[in-house]
């Protein structure tokens, strides 16, 4: 009992750490380049013709939906509780409020 927990708060642990190597990706190659990877990997196809923000607005529907209620939210969480990476819209998603936030700013203009 006491290593499954461990081992389920390393998850969680991974898939946040994931969501910083997507800032240092997107860092690294540009934010528009790297939501198209993102839609390329969700969708499958090698170009993409729709919006790059259409996986942003699915993760923005996702986090409605996961706190809409407290039984919507533990279904998400155990739907993912085993997943090394997060989904791929939250993944977007969170690429996008960083690339807005204060932070991110204040470092591009450093350099």
């Amino acid at each position: 009992m006491m290593f499954s927990s461990l081992y389920l708060a390393l998850q969680y642990w991974n898939r946040k750490s994931e969501l910083s190597a997507d800032r240092c990706g997107a860092a690294v190659v540009g934010e528009e380049i790297y939501q198209s990877v993102l839609i390329k990997l969700a969708s499958g196809m090698k170009e993409d013709s729709r919006q790059p923000d259409c996986l942003v607005e699915q993760g923005k529907a996702y986090e409605v939906l996961k706190h809409s209620s407290l039984w919507n939210r533990i279904q998400q969480e155990y739907q993912c509780i085993f997943y090394s990476h997060p989904q791929l819209c939250v993944r977007a998603l969170e690429l996008d409020r960083w690339k807005v936030s204060y932070a991110y700013r204040s470092q591009r203009n450093r350099y």
